[in-house]
């Protein structure tokens, strides 16, 4: 038998899951991700996500036979970079994705570059989030860092990096960076050199499920591994659940939802190059983990948890009372961007509270603002796209799909089947152990030939007095929806 493992490395913990090569799900361990919080905004500690993913690690080879373990596939967030030095010294914490602290650089930018360019060159609806903001923070701020900084690395590619000795960042993540040109899948001279940036300082680019080596001699005895395991990276946390998910064909829809939710559809260049993608506010383009195949993705920082606050902040309860929610018609409309859109447009509210809401109206408008966002992406892709009656599937992965009143409302409102992927909360690590599968030679030519694909659940939109009530109300969300255009 042949051993898979992928690691996810999250905003909110790290997972590490070993697979069989049929995706069999043999063993998982989970760990906080350490996010430390300063005056100057929220870092990633490298050092200590390093110790973090080598007692993962450890937890796995006790679990199965270590010498059984062909790949190490590696996903992450995106966007977050880490200066690393010649020696291999992680310089500084990586800003963490959501921090704004570099607004101000990329206001800057913005100056230099209009926002249509940067679309035009990278598929990319510009926002601060995106790499090239936070390279620039490092460079204006922390001169020392970036005077001693020799490439920076994305997070996967930190923690191959320190597995392997070699420095890469996959297509996919480097799509994230806001300075990759998407035609060519190189990085872009014109806005490198226009921000600034040293081009030696962007490692060279690789597709995903690229064998970036073996893993180094001294952490294999450690590990106590067979002779040649391989190591690879699969992308962003959302892209490697979508290919883990099969959303690799135009004809499905990934909604995927943790603390944040992105959907997603795979597309190809023509549609990225074209006006109706060009010319829309929203929605961003990048190669997907599928040689070949590029993605349309967009989200909700907060997508997922807009509940969480709801129900621990203000609330002060826990998730057990959704059980008991009694449903009833309301007017509640809430546009749940707490941490701001993610092309920084727009910010959380909720509108037409009354003196006969209580708890339960609260929650379920807060749920219904979810899904009806939910909604709002999908039609929005299905413009872009041009076939809006041709999705045949949505597939839902994340820790959220266990919000079982959510995923049931989400599908009244879009009136259509939503199907929970068979480990969902995992799907970011089957994704990676997948690719870590061709990587390392154990699969010959693909891996759907071995993997068969299940669902845990399937949500049906059943009730017509809902749909209705859900088809009147979404029409009055749009219409008060918050976000100003670029």
């Amino acid at each position: 038998m042949s051993v898979l493992i992928g690691i996810d490395l999250g905003t909110t913990s790290i997972k590490s899951c070993a697979f069989n090569d049929k995706g069999d799900l043999l063993s998982r361990s989970i760990l906080p991700t350490v996010i430390e919080h300063s005056e100057t905004g929220d870092g990633l500690n490298p050092h200590k996500l390093w110790e973090n993913v080598l007692e993962l690690l450890e937890k796995m080879v006790e679990s199965v036979y270590p010498e059984t373990i062909y790949g190490i596939g590696i996903t992450s967030m995106a966007e977050t970079v880490f200066p690393v030095s010649k020696s291999g010294k992680a310089l500084a914490n990586g800003i963490i994705w959501y921090d704004q602290c570099s607004r101000k650089e990329y206001d800057t930018f913005l100056e230099l570059v209009s926002p249509e360019k940067i679309r035009e060159i990278t598929g990319l609806r510009p926002s601060w989030y995106f790499s090239a903001s936070k390279i620039l923070y490092y460079r204006d701020h922390l001169r020392e860092v970036y005077k001693q900084t020799e490439m920076f690395l994305d997070v996967s590619g930190y923690i191959a990096f320190k597995l392997t000795g070699e420095k890469y960042m996959d297509v996919s993540l480097a799509s994230r960076t806001m300075l990759l040109d998407l035609c060519s899948g190189s990085w872009s001279r014109y806005l490198v050199e226009t921000a600034g940036i040293e081009m030696s300082t962007l490692p060279p680019i690789i597709p995903c499920g690229f064998p970036w080596g073996e893993v180094l001699p001294a952490i294999r005895r450690k590990l106590r591994l067979g002779n040649k395991t391989i190591v690879t990276t699969a992308g962003q946390d959302h892209i490697a659940a979508a290919y883990a998910a099969g959303v690799v064909t135009k004809d499905k829809i990934l909604d995927s939802v943790g603390t944040s939710e992105s959907v997603l559809s795979s597309t190809d260049l023509q549609t990225v190059q074209s006006d109706a993608f060009q010319k829309q506010q929203f929605f961003s383009a990048g190669y997907h983990a599928q040689k070949d195949i590029f993605y349309l993705l967009d989200g909700n920082p907060t997508g997922g948890y807009c509940i969480d606050w709801l129900l621990t902040k203000i609330l002060v309860t826990d998730y057990r009372v959704l059980d008991n929610i009694k449903w009833k018609e309301n007017s509640i409309l809430f546009f749940p961007y707490l941490r701001n859109t993610m092309q920084g447009t727009g910010s959380a509210r909720m509108e037409n509270l009354t003196d006969m809401d209580d708890r339960d109206s609260l929650i379920q408008g807060v749920i219904e603002g979810m899904a009806f966002e939910f909604k709002r992406f999908v039609e929005t892709l299905m413009l872009i796209c041009g076939h809006l009656n041709a999705i045949k599937e949505i597939i839902a992965v994340g820790g959220g799909t266990r919000n079982r009143i959510l995923m049931q409302i989400k599908s009244e409102v879009i009136n259509k089947p939503i199907k929970v992927l068979k480990h969902a909360d995992i799907a970011s690590n089957l994704g990676a152990a997948m690719l870590s599968g061709i990587a390392s030679g154990v699969f010959q030519k693909g891996w759907e030939g071995n993997y068969i694909r299940t669902y845990s659940e399937i949500y049906y939109p059943e009730n017509q007095e809902r749909l209705k009530f859900y088809q009147r109300k979404y029409e009055k969300y749009v219409e008060s929806f918050p976000c100003k255009s670029w």
